[in-house]
């Protein structure tokens, strides 16, 4: 199932634009044929008792995978009470191509060659979705995207360092986000491989992907990639924080605060934002923003936390909203949509599995060599920062890609879980750091 896994991990970097053809109710791509093909493998292997479905019990990964297809399950419950059957239907299939995407890599992903390998593909396609957007900004010749809506203002010939490369996303933020995980990619692959041609090309793709960030005009993306670095700054040092330390920290965190709101204007502006609602249709983008996540919360409590279903907060936002948010009906907020649409439920489960995910990545650089901690380290700063990156984009479900990554940073926890000694060393690390603890004090 390597060769699977390969294609179907490399097809989605194509997106819905190439090799795709269309249909009366969605694009049908290489990705898509692929991802729904897995779960008509799943029960073939297992009426042939086949040795491709094995599941570890008590593993933070195996819970992680059963919280996202709790998640699929619950989306066509919905179906119940849903208001418009079409975006649910959408909804849901959106959901199916991703939750199989990360059953598969989770089920057939064996061991760190399999996962370097598959890592290898995807730093491939991205890097070359990376050419692409370095061709963009050099011609001024973009082959997908509508410059109606990319070039405003009609600056790009006149002005070249205005270009934003964009490919076949559906916006510059999209391709941005991509572009983050990029770098993590091109950072991993920089540790773990030895060759030094190899780590400089490596080295030298991170570079080229964190200047597209900056040329992409995504702000938000801009500072995940300074929160990144400085994540994994941190991840390199070994903290011995003791309770003054922790009280200093809230100390200092309070009075700069206090500072911010009294003295600076921008922190001034936001809180404005976040106060005023607006008392016509024409509000500010940062106010519409804000009084979308607003409408959906009154639209969880009006379905007693249930969410309005899978798909259907733009038919609510259309026929039901209470505050004006510029005519927008899309909620453009990751976890604000999970929330509204499927549910506290749901909800509190996705919070809860990608708190243990990091946590769980957290105790596997405990037992790893420094230069294995390294790659880690990636994975936990990538899971750090996606939780701002994530609502830049206007609808995840459409990011196809990230359910592959998510795939794979689960696929990777499942590997060192499988290991034999892993609990057992897992175990004498944490006995370690109590006795050393408990000596010093």
């Amino acid at each position: 199932m390597k060769y699977f896994l390969m294609i179907l991990i490399a097809s989605v970097f194509l997106g819905t634009e190439i090799i795709a053809i269309p249909t009366p109710f969605a694009q049908l791509t290489l990705y898509r044929v692929f991802a729904l093909s897995v779960p008509l493998l799943i029960v073939y292997f297992f009426i042939q008792k086949n040795s491709h479905i094995k599941i570890r019990r008590n593993s933070y990964a195996t819970f992680s995978v059963i919280a996202f297809i709790f998640w699929w399950l619950w989306s066509v419950i919905s179906f119940i009470w849903v208001e418009d059957v079409r975006l649910w239907l959408q909804a849901v299939f959106l959901l199916t191509l991703g939750v199989s995407s990360v059953i598969a890599i989770y089920l057939w992903s064996q061991n760190k060659q399999d996962w370097e390998t598959l890592i290898k593909v995807s730093w491939i396609m991205m890097s070359l979705l990376v050419l692409l957007g370095y061709y963009e900004i050099i011609t001024n010749h973009y082959i997908f995207a509508d410059m109606s809506k990319l070039d405003k203002y009609s600056t790009f010939v006149a002005e070249p360092m205005t270009r934003i490369p964009i490919t076949h996303f559906e916006n510059q933020n999209d391709f941005a986000t991509m572009l983050l995980a990029y770098v993590a990619v091109s950072l991993i692959l920089y540790h773990i491989t030895s060759h030094s041609s190899k780590r400089m090309g490596y080295l030298i793709s991170t570079f080229l992907g964190s200047y597209l960030i900056y040329r992409s005009s995504s702000r938000m993306i801009l500072l995940c990639l300074i929160l990144y670095i400085f994540s994994l700054i941190s991840l390199t040092f070994k903290w011995d924080f003791k309770r003054k330390h922790y009280l200093i920290g809230f100390l200092v965190i309070m009075i700069f605060s206090i500072f911010s709101v009294l003295y600076i204007p921008a922190v001034q502006n936001m809180i404005d934002v976040f106060i005023y609602t607006g008392g016509t249709d024409i509000v500010t983008g940062d106010t519409g923003r804000v009084n979308l996540l607003r409408n959906g919360i009154i639209f969880l409590a009006s379905t007693f936390g249930f969410g309005v279903g899978a798909g259907n907060i733009e038919s609510w936002m259309a026929n039901y909203r209470f505050l004006p948010t510029q005519k927008i009906i899309n909620m453009h907020h990751w976890w604000g949509e999970i929330l509204v649409g499927y549910g506290l439920l749901v909800f509190i489960l996705y919070v809860l599995t990608y708190g243990l995910i990091i946590y769980r990545l957290f105790q596997i650089r405990r037992v790893q060599t420094k230069r294995r901690q390294k790659v880690t380290n990636q994975l936990i700063s990538f899971m750090i920062v996606y939780i701002l990156a994530s609502i830049t984009s206007a609808n995840n479900m459409l990011i196809e890609w990230h359910w592959v990554f998510f795939g794979l940073i689960i696929s990777y926890i499942k590997i060192f879980e499988n290991k034999q000694n892993f609990l057992c060393d897992l175990e004498n690390e944490t006995r370690r750091n109590y006795e050393f603890d408990y000596n010093i004090k």
